[in-house]
């Protein structure tokens, strides 16, 4: 399958944050000013990629700087090391390590460790030097796969244990016979190092099966591929901890639900990378839709499809078994059976040759569609500029709502409801009176029976399938701002946003039936309502097909309620993951699966009873 690549492109090679370990031991006095002079020139060759963390180490490890780019700083504290005292060699390693692996510096860059040492890890009296065994470093060598790029000075120094140690964690080892050679080892080491760049793709087989698994690098401008390989994860490195933007997630935080796998569209996310802000499933549960990219996964985390790359422009999602729509018409519909046929490039010569470009799902021709469409509407406008397009479809795909903008006409717009199942229009109307661009729809979402609600200037209107509103909650009257919303398939409930005395909340509420005066139903009370922080967008909501599940997910994390307003699973983060004008997303089906998005990456669950 076809991937795009993404290369850390701020810099002519990968950046990097370099953990440096000095050995000051006693046996390093007659050298000490030649380690440092040799040690300074290698810290000059650095640049604006390279963080550095200064570690000096004898009988005790005393890192003297963080990581940082500061020369200056870094040079000041390399001539205050003094040599004396013994060698804790795997003590000084291990301190490398740790502070790598909890490094909160996000830049996606190579982490590794330059050692210089004279001896082995020893105290006076000749036993260990260390706290650390050399098991235990081991153990933590493998497991973290951070390189050790070992430099043994002079003729004491244990060859046999350095080897191990750069072999087992995948650098290399020097040595250098006197102080004289160490300046052109570092240069050799920070030259390599250099050299490298970083390149990520996103996997079209989401399986944590631990099978092999082969990619082809294809170099365009150099005309030349490389075949590559790696190992999947295995299943059990989901049930240990998550790490969600610098949020440390254990196994007691995931109780209640089972996380099976995750997915990211774009490895490089952040502030300056994209959110997902909007998922949804199929009510059979066979597909999850990202509709930030338009991609398309089965229930193992495999990509069936992607139109893009690129961020859409979409705010509500909607879908049905065989159908999704964008809000505002960006999108297009599609039968998502017709996904088997993505093609699958597996060779240099097909991808030379086949390269898919601005691939698009088919799609339905909505203004044909209305055209023949029973009922009456101003098929006039089918012409116009802002003509009628997709808003919302019903979780049965039988309803589908539609929204012109005319210019010249009472309302600001124009919505009509299309039922698939008669091939006709039941009502074509606007709803509020309301002019200039506050008066954009928010949300729309139809039920199976074909009941609407409209958000429109943060007012609700519900209408039902004769066109006629039934429900009209107005701001200034209740309230009420409302942003987001979803619909059971019944039409008797609905979930939603609303600000209220300048808070955040989000409200289950029930519609109750009409009375038999026809009244409009003009103030609602929420059965039970949260507090939610959007940020400075909220993010998305959903509720079940049945009304079972309510699910919003803010910037502490997803909450998943029971209609009577029992919080059944959650979690939540210390550090707030800001959504950036998107919002996080969410959603959730009658059988439990569930679908939740923190910045670039989404997880695929299941409720556990």
């Amino acid at each position: 399958m076809y991937n795009k690549v993404w290369g850390d492109g701020d810099y002519d090679h990968a950046k990097s944050n370099i953990v440096m370990i000095i050995d000051s031991s006693g046996s390093m006095r007659g050298v000490m000013d030649k380690v440092l002079s040799a040690a300074s020139r290698l810290l000059n060759k650095m640049d604006n990629a390279d963080r550095i963390m200064l570690v000096d180490f004898d009988s005790t490890v005393k890192p003297l700087t963080d990581f940082t780019k500061d020369k200056d700083d870094l040079l000041n504290n390399l001539s205050r090391i003094k040599a004396g005292g013994a060698t804790s060699l795997y003590d000084s390693i291990t301190i490398g390590l740790n502070r790598l692996l909890t490094n909160p510096d996000k830049n996606g860059g190579l982490n590794l460790i330059v050692l210089l040492t004279d001896g082995k890890d020893e105290n006076a009296s000749g036993g260990p030097g260390s706290k650390t065994s050399f098991s235990q470093l081991k153990n933590l060598l493998e497991s973290s796969q951070i390189p050790v790029y070992s430099i043994g000075l002079g003729s004491n120094v244990d060859k046999n244990t350095l080897g191990s140690i750069s072999k087992i964690s995948g650098g290399k080892a020097f040595y250098a016979e006197n102080a004289e050679n160490l300046a052109n080892i570092y240069r050799d080491i920070i030259g390599y190092i250099h050299s490298l760049h970083i390149f990520q793709y996103v996997t079209g087989n989401g399986k944590w099966d631990g099978t092999k698994r082969e990619v082809l690098l294809y170099f365009k401008e150099l005309d030349k591929a490389r075949k590559l390989e790696y190992d999947a994860p295995t299943a059990d490195k989901i049930s240990g901890s998550l790490n969600m933007y610098g949020n440390l997630v254990d196994n007691s935080d995931l109780r209640g639900a089972d996380i099976k796998w995750s997915y990211c569209f774009e490895p490089f996310g952040g502030e300056s990378g994209r959110f997902i802000s909007n998922l949804a499933i199929t009510p059979d549960g066979k597909y999850i839709i990202d509709g930030s990219v338009l991609g398309i996964l089965n229930v193992y985390g495999e990509r069936l499809f992607l139109a893009t790359y690129d961020s859409l422009d979409t705010f509500n999602m909607n879908v049905s078994n065989h159908l999704y729509q964008y809000t505002h018409g960006y999108g297009i519909y599609g039968e998502t059976y017709f996904i088997d046929n993505v093609r699958k490039l597996k060779d240099l010569a097909t991808i030379k040759k086949e390269k898919p470009e601005n691939v698009e799902m088919p799609g339905l021709n909505y203004p044909a569609l209305l055209n023949a469409a029973k009922g009456s509407f101003h098929k006039e406008w089918l012409k116009i500029e802002h003509s009628y397009e997709p808003v919302s479809i019903s979780k049965n795909g039988r309803f589908i709502v539609l929204a012109a903008r005319p210019e010249d006409q009472k309302y600001k717009f124009y919505f009509l409801l299309y039922d698939r199942e008669n091939k006709e229009i039941p009502w074509e109307r606007g709803v509020f009176n309301l002019w200039g661009d506050s008066a954009e729809p928010g949300a729309v979402k139809v039920s199976d029976k074909g009941f609407t609600l409209i958000i429109q200037d943060h007012n609700i209107a519900g209408v039902d399938k004769t066109g006629t509103i039934k429900l009209n909650l107005m701001w200034e009257k209740t309230g009420m701002r409302f942003s987001r919303l979803d619909i059971n398939s019944s039409g008797n409930a609905f979930a939603g946003y609303y600000d209220y005395k300048h808070s955040t909340r989000f409200g289950y509420f029930e519609i109750p039936a009409s009375n038999d005066t026809g009244n409009k139903i003009e103030s609602l009370k929420p059965v039970f309502s949260v507090d939610a922080d959007p940020n400075d967008s909220p993010g998305c909501i959903s509720i079940s097909q049945n009304g079972k599940y309510l699910a919003f997910n803010d910037r502490y994390g997803p909450k998943i309620y029971d209609d009577s307003g029992k919080l059944i699973w959650s979690l939540k983060f210390k550090n707030p993951i800001h959504s950036y004008n998107k919002g996080n997303g969410i959603y959730v089906i009658d059988n439990g699966t569930f679908v939740f998005s923190e910045a670039n990456r989404f997880y695929y669950g299941q409720l556990v009873q």
